[in-house]
């Protein structure tokens, strides 16, 4: 085998791995009972925050607004994302009295995001870090830890740091609303999108669509919208490709005058009857021809990825590995190495 065909035979496959992984971490992660300990449920509860922020970039602030969704729907506590740039660059002062801050990083490295954790707790916020680095100067500013305990990521792309917040996240917020998270489910649903040959699949149609359109468009609903959206920056990262990404929604004020018959779409729809309100959509994307991958149950469409679970808080875990997987084929089929993204590093240091 020559040098060139050995590379291109390796390439991708510490994405490949971190993605496989995921399998024994959601199994781990039921047999422990998840990620939060109770003095920290505790901690939060004698604090009574009044309001939840995020603070968070890239992957990270994907899975915060996964997070977003489940605070709000199932507290009621309104959720919003802080701008860092307005403390490391102008000095802002934030006011958070009665703050709960979730400052969320894979690194905990990030200078903004240790800049706006610290100026929150300064301001009076009680400050949770979600890291997969307990010792990382992020957890040092903070007044918890929340470690995902996701192991090493040598992949650029992240995979499994993206997931394991996802879980933490719905650990926390289910605690504290006093709900039953049914994680042993999660962690069944999770090994058989591992193992499903149907992204893979997807990622072919998808591939033979971007060769002539030359971008795509991932489209959610719901607490799948971060979800749709951590797909496009996947596919982005590891194949330089441009993927718009919208919630149902606001796809509906403009946007969907984008779809033509040689524009491929991925949609990730909620299970259940809250999917009702992409059955439109879908039948208007499947009407023009566009190339269609859904990942949701009862939908008709050139081409489905059954969703496991019943739940709408907990699919996006499982539907996220599907996303991942096909980012990873995609990249392949365009001959990129989605381990090694251009112009990318693991750790990014943004002020």
């Amino acid at each position: 085998m020559t040098t060139t065909s050995t590379s291109a035979a390796l390439a991708g496959s510490l994405m490949r791995a971190e993605i496989n992984e995921q399998q024994s971490a959601f199994e781990r992660w039921a047999d422990i009972g998840g990620l939060v300990s109770t003095d920290l449920i505790e901690s939060i509860r004698k604090f009574q925050p009044s309001m939840v922020l995020t603070v968070a970039r890239g992957t990270s602030d994907r899975a915060a607004d996964y997070g977003k969704y489940l605070l709000e729907i199932l507290l009621g506590i309104p959720v919003g994302s802080t701008s860092p740039s307005t403390v490391t660059l102008f000095g802002a002062a934030p006011r958070a009295q009665g703050v709960l801050a979730l400052a969320i990083s894979q690194s905990g490295e990030s200078p903004d995001i240790i800049a706006e954790a610290t100026a929150l707790r300064a301001g009076g916020a009680f400050v949770v870090a979600v890291t997969n680095s307990p010792n990382s100067p992020l957890a040092s500013c903070a007044n918890a830890v929340m470690d995902i305990s996701a192991g090493r990521e040598k992949s650029v792309a992240a995979t499994k740091s993206f997931t394991a917040q996802c879980a933490a996240l719905a650990d926390l917020s289910f605690a504290l609303a006093d709900l039953p998270l049914d994680r042993r489910a999660i962690a069944q649903a999770v090994a058989q999108a591992v193992k499903s040959p149907l992204p893979s699949e997807a990622a072919g149609l998808l591939g033979a669509a971007v060769d002539r359109a030359k971008f795509l468009i991932c489209i959610g609903r719901g607490p799948c919208t971060p979800i749709a959206s951590e797909g496009a920056l996947k596919i982005m990262e590891t194949s330089g490709l441009p993927a718009l990404s919208y919630s149902a929604a606001d796809f509906a004020h403009g946007p969907r005058t984008l779809i033509t018959a040689d524009v491929p779409v991925v949609i990730v729809a909620p299970p259940g009857n809250f999917g009702d309100s992409m059955t439109e959509l879908i039948k208007d994307i499947s009407d023009a021809h566009a190339p269609l991958v859904v990942l949701g149950d009862r939908h008709r469409a050139h081409f489905t990825i059954p969703t496991q679970l019943s739940d709408p808080l907990t699919a996006p875990m499982e539907q996220v590995i599907s996303l991942q997987r096909i980012a990873l084929d995609l990249a392949l089929h365009l001959g990129c190495d989605p381990d090694n993204p251009r112009g990318l590093t693991k750790v990014t240091r943004t002020l």
